[in-house]
C-alpha cells in the first residue's frame, strides 16, 4: 500500500473516530511493519483472513515487532478502489 493511500486511510478513520468521540490514531512503524507483512502474506498466498498461514493472529503479529500493548484489533480489505471505500466498508 502507498504511503499515500495509508495517510487517506488514516485522515478518513479518525474523521470516523471524531464523529464519536474518540482520540485520533497515529502511525506506528512496529504496527506498520506488522500489518504490511500480513498484507504482504496474503497477496503472496493469495488469502484473505485475520489468521495468517502460519496460524498467527494479529496480537501474535504485534507481539512479534516489540510493540507494548494491551489491545489489539486490525481491519483487512481487498478489493477497494479508494481510501474512502476501504473505510467505508470498516
Amino acid at each position: 500500500m502507498s504511503s499515500q493511500l495509508i495517510n487517506q486511510v488514516l485522515e478518513l478513520t479518525n474523521a470516523e473516530r471524531a464523529k464519536a468521540g474518540l482520540k485520533p490514531l497515529t502511525l506506528n512503524n512496529r504496527l506498520t511493519q506488522a500489518a504490511q507483512g500480513h498484507s504482504d502474506s496474503m497477496a503472496a498466498d493469495d488469502f484473505f483472513s485475520h489468521t495468517g498461514v502460519d496460524g498467527s493472529d494479529v496480537s501474535d503479529r504485534v507481539q512479534d515487532t516489540g510493540y507494548q500493548y494491551s489491545y489489539t484489533g486490525e481491519n483487512i480489505a481487498a478489493g477497494q478502489k479508494t481510501a474512502a471505500e476501504v473505510v467505508q466498508g470498516w
